[in-house]
């Protein structure tokens, strides 16, 4: 599968081809991740299970970073997305996957892994807890998307108070074609009487056997009712079973992937056999019918640039709108500070402006260095969205691009999703011009400071409101700078995304029978 992969360079299968690479290692644990729409209650199941309140759990969506538990001695571990990695104390495990203290994965956290002593019943197995999808909050949803093809089994859990949304259905449609053990886990059962529990069981089951075609399991669980019957019985039917045999269930995991990764394959090559029976002639229309105006690579890059240009046109704004919000807070402080500095001025004038420019920016740079820490979660928010955006077009192209091979030679293709790897916005330097243009040390000596000196420092003061208002703008100029150019790299890994696509469909379409 490697060699067909790589031969033909089908670039979009490489993520599935590397969970089946990372599945294959003997000591790679076994991934038992768990899913579901935000406040569902994913948290709050890991946490009963591992009984403690390792996770943070909150009325507002909270995980932000996928997060990894296993048994072994009490330690966490946080790994960055540039590889490094570091331990911290478990107590401070929101501090790193919690939206409110990592807002927007502004740390840039790949994952935090934590081991416990009470995981210890279920070796060989490692607890996933991944961000709710559905919020508004687009970076969450898509850190879970990104982690699909590594799952190995599923817990997907859904309230009793909004059953099985088109989200949840379609979650473990795809789902079932990446693990080969996917169990529904029904929460906040106890919101329910038993009359309504029956009746969202059989709602949900009926669904799910329309959806994927068979029975799925279904467990109902509460954290708030009997929560050691629900929890003992999850660990009894779901997840002692596979850590008794997770070798065995690994190697089910790998089939499933293996298979699934096959199928895709199989696309590409029997739509190169389609092509490679038919004479030049037929396989130019062919080529034609397939690779019309609406999957043109021009067609693809100008909706890339225009997504980049919108972008483009809000991230200044989105910088400058909790810049200049401080703006009169800053220079109060920097004028009420600033009063008192230059009582121990002294010197003529060209000595008194270099004391005033070398103090203000000093001054102004502390102010500048504190507000630049509040703002990587606002380049990541846009950054998530140009990849949402990105996204949906390069989505948007295969959809058209398996539409027409299969309406041309009866071929489908396979599902395969775009993986971006989001690039992390440089922190943009503080940058403090001059302030005064005119060269004071040639015409101290036409203006005595006895005289003049009261003049010079009340407009010393009533300059902080500008040199306030240009700074906060050159810093919101400068990270909107930076974060256009992480934008941009998406924009380039979609564009490179499509090309793949394109030429791999091209590659097998242009084949002759004696090649094929």
């Amino acid at each position: 599968m490697d060699r067909i992969v790589q031969r033909h360079k089908m670039e979009s299968l490489a993520p599935l081809l590397e969970a089946c690479r990372s599945l294959q290692a003997n000591s790679a644990p076994l991934d038992v991740a768990v899913f579901g729409q935000f406040k569902a209650g994913k948290s709050s199941l890991l946490n009963a299970i591992v009984g403690e309140a390792i996770l943070p759990v909150g009325v507002i969506p909270v995980t932000a970073v996928i997060t990894r538990l296993t048994g072994g001695p009490r330690q966490a571990v946080v790994t960055r997305r540039d590889g490094t990695r570091f331990e911290i104390d478990p107590g401070q495990v929101a501090d790193y996957v919690s939206e409110a203290a990592n807002p927007g994965n502004a740390k840039q956290v790949s994952a935090v892994d934590i081991s416990t002593p009470r995981l210890d019943d279920l070796p060989g197995v490692r607890l996933v807890d991944t961000p709710g999808l559905g919020s508004v909050l687009a970076h969450n949803t898509q850190e879970t998307r990104d982690w699909l093809p590594n799952v190995a089994a599923a817990l997907v859990v859904v309230s009793a108070e909004r059953p099985l949304s088109a989200e949840d259905s379609a979650l473990i449609t795809e789902l079932v074609g990446l693990a080969p053990r996917v169990v529904l886990v029904l929460s906040k059962i106890d919101l329910v009487d038993q009359p309504q529990r029956a009746e969202v069981e059989r709602y949900v089951g009926g669904q799910l056997r329309d959806a994927v075609g068979h029975a799925v399991p279904i467990l109902t669980v509460s954290v708030r009712q009997d929560a050691a019957d629900h929890v003992s019985r999850l660990r009894d039917k779901v997840l002692t079973p596979i850590s008794v045999d997770a070798q065995g269930e690994k190697r089910s995991a790998l089939e499933l992937k293996l298979t699934t990764l096959a199928a895709a394959c199989d696309a590409y090559l029997r739509a190169a056999l389609a092509a490679a029976d038919r004479t030049d002639a037929d396989r130019a229309r062919l080529h034609a019918a397939v690779f019309d105006e609406s999957v043109s690579l021009a067609l693809a890059r100008d909706e890339l640039a225009l997504a980049e240009q919108r972008l483009a046109a809000q991230s200044r704004p989105a910088f400058e709108s909790p810049l200049l919000a401080q703006r009169n807070p800053i220079g109060e402080r920097i004028a009420h500070d600033l009063k008192s500095a230059m009582k121990t001025w002294s010197g003529n004038l060209a000595r008194q402006v270099e004391q005033y420019e070398t103090w203000m920016r000093q001054r102004m740079s502390h102010e500048i260095e504190a507000l630049s820490l509040e703002l990587p979660p606002v380049a990541d928010n846009l950054v998530a969205q140009a990849e949402a955006r990105f996204r949906r077009i390069t989505e948007a192209v295969r959809d058209r691009l398996a539409r027409n091979l299969t309406q041309a030679s009866g071929v489908e293709l396979a599902p395969v999703a775009w993986r971006a790897t989001r690039p992390r916005v440089a922190v943009a330097p503080i940058s403090i011009g001059r302030i005064f243009d005119t060269s004071w040390d040639l015409l101290w000596w036409l203006i005595p400071m006895s005289v003049f000196g009261g003049l010079f420092r009340r407009h010393c003061v009533r300059e902080v409101t500008w040199e306030t208002e240009k700074n906060l703008i050159r810093l919101a100029g400068a990270w909107a700078d930076a974060t256009m150019l992480a934008v941009n790299e998406l924009r380039r890994q979609s564009m490179s995304w499509i090309e793949d696509e394109l030429n791999t469909l091209e590659r097998m379409l242009s084949q002759d029978a004696s090649r094929a």
